[in-house]
């Protein structure tokens, strides 16, 4: 507030109906796919919760946290350098491609051997790492860590979507995924 007064300039709300529709253009979709994201992730919680109880919701969010962890560490980074890349490359469809199959290449050489690895070992690991107790996650978080090898070319196309600016085919897609989850 000292230093709005002492440059002599006073926050005042003032918005503009044409920069508004062109950020809802760019935002509603986006808006929409969290959305839709969120009610994605919910929906096996709820089911399991109302199907089994508690203790399997516990076991499964557990397995989500492990493959979800992992997915943050190894993949975020991916996320935050690739779109903006896309984004600058998308004239040149040439190198963009390139681009894109060098990630995708790169990204899956680590991945897949790492969450086939997850998949393996969490018979042995879960137990060992967690006692007897938890011997119901090793199946949720076997059958997540597999499921998620598609965040391989997930990511990548995301980033590319966004990169592209085509955040239209984000909510398609989006809409795809979210029926089929509670489908």
């Amino acid at each position: 507030a000292g230093l709005c007064r002492a440059a002599g300039w006073t926050p005042r709300p003032r918005w503009s109906a044409r920069r508004l529709l062109a950020l809802s253009r760019f935002s509603a979709p986006q808006a929409a796919v969290i959305g839709l994201t969120y009610l994605e992730r919910q929906a096996p919680r709820f089911f399991l919760g109302t199907m089994f109880g508690a203790a399997e919701v516990g076991y499964y969010f557990f397995a989500v946290r492990v493959t979800a962890v992992t997915e943050k560490l190894l993949i975020g980074p991916v996320r935050w350098l690739a779109m903006p890349t896309f984004a600058k490359l998308r004239a040149q469809p040439d190198e963009l491609r390139a681009y894109y199959q060098g990630g995708v290449s790169l990204t899956a050489t680590l991945l897949f051997p790492f969450f086939v690895g997850v998949a393996l070992a969490a018979d042995q690991v879960v137990p060992l790492a967690l006692g007897p107790d938890w011997e119901p996650a090793v199946l949720p978080l076997q059958i997540l860590a597999l499921a998620s090898l598609r965040l391989v070319f997930v990511t990548w196309n995301r980033s590319l979507v966004r990169g592209l600016g085509k955040q239209s085919w984000m909510l398609v897609q989006s809409v795809c995924r979210t029926a089929t989850a509670l489908a």
